[in-house]
């Protein structure tokens, strides 16, 4: 038996005085809960990333399965292809995920041989 586990139940030897203070606790604990669910979120939504505004950091999704790819010309801007997931593209240049996941955040401009060596860089969609 876990005897250090919230419960509600009162102790058969506890008297009146410690039962309204357990009683005062738990009004004050629901207050509490009720300002923290009513009150502002921690989080808002920043070019489609979920963004944590306490730590000023953006959560990056564990699944990447559903997360759009554009493959850009970055000599004329234009969209050359576009993949419905990181591993859709990771398979069509060959590389990992993480090379896929790299390449995106940082911009980075590299000559695609599958697109007749164009320089291309990648972007969600």
């Amino acid at each position: 038996m876990n005897n250090n586990r919230l419960s509600s139940r009162v102790l058969k030897n506890s008297s009146a005085n410690e039962m309204n203070i357990n009683i005062l606790d738990r009004t004050s604990l629901v207050e509490k809960a009720k300002k923290l669910i009513n009150g502002p979120s921690n989080y808002s939504i920043k070019d489609g990333l979920k963004f944590v505004i306490s730590d000023n950091k953006s959560i990056v999704p564990v699944h990447r399965s559903k997360i759009g790819v554009e493959v850009i010309d970055s000599e004329s801007g234009a969209i050359i292809q576009t993949f419905e997931s990181y591993h859709e593209c990771a398979s069509f240049f060959g590389v990992t995920h993480p090379t896929i996941s790299y390449r995106i955040k940082n911009k980075n401009t590299f000559k695609a041989p599958q697109l007749e060596s164009k320089t291309v860089y990648l972007n969600r969609i």
